[in-house]
């Protein structure tokens, strides 16, 4: 089946496991062009497997995952972030002994127009302003919160067609929660989709443009953010 027009992503009744465990069963979800799409769900739902699997960092049992209309199940990682798909794991894993400048430059690898890349690199400057003024401060000497700013822009530096976000506002402070959802609103301003996993249902829901409810590794419900109400919302969660 080839992806509409306006589907970037397309996942068709995937499913993944870990040995007999079957961490995500026959799920199916797309993503269109500019949309924020939020997977929602309680811990072990199967939400973290299956952006990995979209990624690439797992294999499918069975599915089919296309990407601007091409199939990309059986393609590696590093493919498919040549393709325009950037994943922000959960954990924000950045280069603590390098600057950021650096960690941002890594974020660009592969890419061999260096005036294109100093240019996405001032945009994250812009997008991110902390991290201009600490431009050249290791960043494993960073906060939380600005780590997790400095991965999203790591990954923005690629110039993706579609970010994944997985749980992006772990741990932080009520401050810098704020601070990076509203730079998700952003990201999608520049109609870049992103594809969200995030602990703060309310704000995920809010932001987002579909909903898609995993409960025991199986997609049980999507529908538009805005239809989202508290009485669905016990629905997702205690069936």
């Amino acid at each position: 089946m080839s992806t509409h027009p306006y589907e970037l992503l397309r996942v068709e009744q995937m499913s993944v496991a870990y040995g007999e465990v079957k961490a995500v069963k026959g799920a199916s979800l797309t993503v269109g062009a500019h949309q924020i799409v939020s997977l929602i769900g309680s811990n072990g739902a199967g939400k973290t497997t299956l952006l990995r699997a979209i990624s690439g960092v797992l294999p499918l049992q069975s599915g089919r995952v296309e990407f601007g209309g091409q199939d990309i199940t059986r393609l590696p990682v590093h493919t498919r972030v040549g393709l325009g798909l950037a994943h922000v794991p959960e954990g924000r894993h950045v280069f603590g002994p390098l600057s950021i400048v650096e960690n941002l430059r890594l974020g660009a690898y592969g890419h061999s127009d260096k005036p294109a890349v100093r240019r996405r690199m001032e945009e994250m400057f812009e997008l991110f302003p902390i991290l201009a003024e600490r431009r050249t401060q290791p960043a494993g000497t960073m906060s939380g919160g600005e780590q997790q700013m400095l991965a999203i822009a790591r990954a923005l530096m690629s110039n993706p067609r579609l970010l994944i976000l997985d749980e992006p506002t772990m741990g932080l402070s009520p401050k810098m929660i704020g601070l990076v959802l509203e730079t998700l609103v952003r990201i999608r301003s520049q109609q870049i989709p992103i594809l969200l996993v995030e602990q703060n249902t309310v704000e995920a829901i809010r932001m987002a443009d579909t909903v898609y409810a995993l409960r025991v590794g199986e997609i049980v419900a999507s529908m538009p953010g805005a239809d989202v109400t508290e009485d669905v919302l016990k629905t997702f969660y205690l069936g």
